[in-house]
């Protein structure tokens, strides 16, 4: 079924009905809807300009500003796909997402000559020219030119081979977790929701989407005041905001740093949080401050089905046995899984609408993660194996139990250790390399660690550098131990437990 793509229809809404509602609040500042969308059809008109047509690739270097978010608006209006991206990305692993994308062009929100032209414009009211009038008579233009089957973004993981994988998600899934949000977290015109993750992490899409597409306010957060977590509290704490959303480590470092307190975040109403798994130790501590005021969501989402795709609500119940992750949960209303083999517990594969159509470039459809099945009907169903190890109780709660590969979840990011094997690999004097996910508990933060085995004795000939140019920072290992060679198992390959038990034994 294609109907015509309805975000413009939720933007057009919210200019008829409020137009002064605040869309964007910063410490300092307050962005309107009204003002947010008159900088979008000012990228509209740039887009144009440039060339830049439906179903084009832009690439967006983001730094949590109104021009970049009405930048993003202006896409979902005109039906461009956009990614955005890390503006520390190194220049390898940029150019091997340009290869796969062939982006159109690109903005950098980080560019201060950039910033500082737009200011000009927005001095002399050269983007103020759009009346509400011709705004709401535009985007009713407009918006019939997308449909859901539409991609909308594009969003980058790790990838085993060295290369990034491109996720594209549809404009169809995208609303559907947009209106599956509103009413899962109770989202409403009077929320405010905080903008902790980095506009090129999956997260993120929580953050943008389930604000601005719902009416209410998204309150953005500058990464480079993320690490102080007093002043980010404050912030939060200061603007009211109702809707907290973050990985699990940054809500520990918090607790680390002693920045939650019961006097501090009164306002907010769900504290929900994913993107790893969540000890219930240090799950519990956070529980006891808030668990007056608040809910507490714990959700799971590969980026391959639209950010989140099960939720379980925190109560005391969940911590009768501390010794586990907390549930994954229950699966949401637009999506089915089953477990393979049609086990309770096995390999998670999620089904339905809400997947990706496949990596982008995937063009022979090699990767054997998504699977396409057509039924009698003519009916097509995507099925996307997961890689996680799940168990599955009898009223279809999901808890995590592992990984049926290499890849795990590190501060967040989902990262494959073989992509980082593969450029360790690539360092001409490197014999062997093997790199381990490393936690003394599960109460600890995780290290990566990187086994190596070079061709002669002189470790100063190890060529960090390549890491560097190939890799993001928090791929990069924190250790690296170097072995004449590397142990092995029975089958001759490198023996993985073995690595293990040694720094178990540190």
């Amino acid at each position: 079924m294609t109907f015509n793509n309805n975000l413009s229809s939720k933007i057009l809404g919210i200019l008829k009905d409020d137009p002064n509602k605040v869309a964007l609040e910063y410490e300092n500042s307050k962005v309107s809807y009204f003002e947010l969308i008159q900088i979008s059809f000012f990228f509209i008109n740039d887009l144009e300009k440039k060339g830049i047509k439906k179903n084009n690739t832009i690439v967006v270097f983001h730094d949590k500003s109104k021009w970049a978010y009405a930048l993003l608006i202006a896409c979902n209006i005109k039906g461009i796909k956009y990614t955005n991206l890390d503006p520390s990305i190194c220049k390898k692993r940029k150019r091997n997402i340009e290869l796969l994308l062939k982006p159109v062009t690109e903005y950098n929100f980080f560019s201060t000559k950039l910033i500082n032209f737009y200011e000009k414009l927005e001095l002399k009211e050269a983007i103020f020219n759009f009346d509400l009038r011709f705004l709401i008579k535009m985007l009713k233009n407009i918006s019939q030119d997308v449909l859901i089957s539409d991609l909308c973004y594009i969003m980058f993981t790790s990838g085993s081979t060295g290369i990034p994988k491109g996720v594209p998600i549809k404009f169809g899934s995208v609303i559907n977790f947009i209106n599956w949000s509103k009413e899962r977290f109770k989202i409403s015109k009077s929320s405010k929701l905080s903008g902790l993750n980095p506009m090129y992490f999956d997260n993120s899409i929580f953050d943008f989407y389930c604000s601005i597409y719902n009416g209410c306010t998204l309150v953005p957060v500058a990464q480079e005041s993320i690490r102080n977590t007093k002043k980010v509290i404050e912030l939060l704490h200061k603007l009211s905001v109702t809707h907290w959303f973050s990985v699990p480590t940054f809500i520990i470092y918090c607790l680390k740093m002693k920045s939650l307190r019961s006097d501090r975040l009164c306002s907010i109403k769900y504290f929900i949080f994913g993107g790893e798994g969540f000890h219930k130790t240090k799950l519990l501590e956070f529980y006891n401050i808030y668990c007056k005021t608040a809910k507490f969501i714990n959700v799971y989402g590969p980026t391959e089905a639209t950010c989140i795709c099960s939720s379980y609500e925190v109560d005391s119940d969940t911590f009768l046995d501390l010794n586990d992750l907390c549930p994954i949960g229950y699966i949401s209303p637009y999506h089915d899984f089953k477990i393979s083999k049609n086990k309770r517990k096995g390999e998670l594969i999620l089904i339905g609408d809400q997947i990706s159509p496949g990596y982008i470039n995937d063009i022979n459809k090699k990767n054997k993660k998504f699977k396409i099945i057509k039924l009698n009907s003519g009916e097509i169903i995507s099925h996307y194996y997961t890689g996680d190890i799940v168990e599955v109780s009898a009223d279809g709660l999901l808890n995590f139990k592992g990984r049926t590969d290499l890849q795990i979840k590190h501060m967040g990011y989902r990262i494959e250790l073989e992509e980082i094997e593969f450029h360790i690999a690539s360092n001409t004097n490197v014999s062997q390399t093997c790199v381990i996910y490393h936690q003394k508990d599960n109460l600890s933060f995780g290290e990566i660690i990187a086994f190596v085995s070079l061709n002669n004795d002189e470790t100063k000939n190890f060529n960090h550098s390549i890491l560097h140019e190939n890799l993001p920072s928090y791929m990069k290992p924190m250790r690296y131990i170097f072995l004449d060679t590397l142990p092995v198992n029975k089958n001759g390959k490198i023996d993985r437990l073995e690595l293990k038990r040694r720094l178990n034994h540190e």
